[in-house]
């Protein structure tokens, strides 16, 4: 007997099926985005291939799953949208860029630079206030790439603001890039904002310096003045690092500056500038000073050169200290002449080994005409690196050590 079907039961038959099927399915999306969390990558990258096989079906889960309390399962379902392009799911995942786990902010900017939209590029420029470096490194390149004109405001903030040296430089590099020009503006402006902290400033003068803006001169003088020490350290190593001329007045009259770390900048950028009408300020950092501000005077001294640098780098020699000392013979050797082998002698007989090493390298150097006899007395001493350098020294004079017992 042949059974007859009514189209209702038909009907309800086909919706049982369906509902097995859609069941079926919705079981299998779920199990996919289960394994979209934990550490075994290629298990996640299989599940996130089906994901994108299924395609429409899965994106409601998906775009549910972006609000889950999983950080894997968050940045997974973000991926397989993007790749999916589900063009109404940005807002949800432009969301994840000022996530807590930096891996899934970064993951949400990667997977708005696959859906193609300008829909997306707020969430590019709000990505570069993210706490992390990595974050905004990957925002950097993304509004780099797409032209972003809109995030130069931001950037120009990242320039000063950000904790990072690094992120500081490539948010100029990329403000440069979108616009010619653009990062001499911001950095000018900076340094001319009172509402500016000093922190914000030192960043300023650092760029400045690096890039050696001649433009921001104008700007940077005033800083000289600044209360703030970090301030006015920072002002002055960008103005040596400029190298500009008239410059250096200014930077000389800090040499008076009451903090000793802004002394020490001033007579670092002085011997950046090398400006032989230096020497006689540099000369009065030999004394009354801290031992680092004595010791890089005398470097600036070498980086200067000639006659009156040399004749100030040996006072020096009397110095308190023994590595200033030292120093003070190592310098002479570089600038010194003959002349000045009487006080390099006298440097040899040193109580110090350190400053004896440093006056016997400093004689052979200039060939000068002491360091014999001075080298033939140290060829006894009972320090093994002075006895070394007093034969090196003979040899670079042309004699050759006396050994005893034979005859000279």
């Amino acid at each position: 007997m042949r059974t007859r079907w009514t189209v209702g039961a038909l009907a309800l038959l086909f919706f049982l099926a369906a509902s097995v099927v859609q069941a079926d399915q919705d079981a299998r999306i779920a199990g996919l985005i289960g394994r979209l969390q934990g550490f075994n990558f290629n298990d996640i990258r299989a599940a996130q291939d089906e994901l994108v096989e299924i395609g429409l079906p899965a994106v409601p889960a998906l775009r549910q799953a972006l609000s889950n309390s999983e950080p894997g399962i968050r940045k997974g379902a973000a991926q397989v949208l993007g790749e999916l392009k589900v063009i109404e799911a940005i807002d949800e995942i432009g969301a994840l860029v000022k996530d807590d786990v930096y891996w899934v902010a970064r993951g949400a900017i990667y997977s708005l630079r696959e859906m193609e939209s300008p829909s997306a590029n707020p969430y590019f420029v709000q990505a570069l206030g993210h706490f992390n470096a990595k974050v905004k490194e990957t925002a950097l390149y993304a509004v780099k790439d797409l032209k972003l004109t809109e995030s130069k405001p931001k950037l120009a903030d990242r320039m000063f603001r950000d904790l990072d040296p690094y992120i500081r430089w490539q948010a100029m590099t990329v403000l440069r890039e979108l616009e010619e020009g653009a990062e001499i503006a911001a950095i000018r402006e900076a340094l001319a904002d009172p509402k500016r902290s000093a922190t914000q400033l030192r960043n300023a003068t650092e760029l400045a310096g690096n890039l050696r803006l001649k433009e921001a001169v104008p700007e940077l003088l005033p800083l000289l003045k600044n209360s703030e020490a970090k301030v006015r350290w920072g002002a002055i190593r960008a103005l040596g690092r400029i190298g500009e001329e008239t410059t250096r007045e200014p930077i000389e009259r800090m040499l008076k500056d009451r903090d000793s770390d802004v002394r020490l900048m001033a007579v670092g950028a002085l011997g950046m500038l090398a400006d032989p009408a230096s020497v006689a300020p540099l000369s009065g950092m030999l004394s009354g000073q801290p031992t680092n501000v004595r010791k890089n005077a005398l470097r600036s001294l070498e980086r200067i050169g000639g006659t009156q640098a040399a004749a100030a780098v040996r006072n020096g020699l009397s110095d308190r200290d023994k590595l200033v000392r030292a120093q003070a013979a190592e310098i002479l050797g570089a600038i010194g002449s003959p002349a000045d082998g009487t006080v390099l002698a006298e440097a040899s007989r040193d109580k110090f080994a350190i400053v004896r090493v440093a006056a016997l390298h400093a004689l052979g150097q200039l060939r000068a005409g002491e360091g014999k006899a001075a080298a033939e007395a140290a060829l006894q001493d009972k320090n093994f690196w002075v006895s070394q350098e007093a034969r090196r020294t003979l040899e670079l004079l042309g004699t050759e050590p006396a050994v005893p017992g034979k005859e000279q």
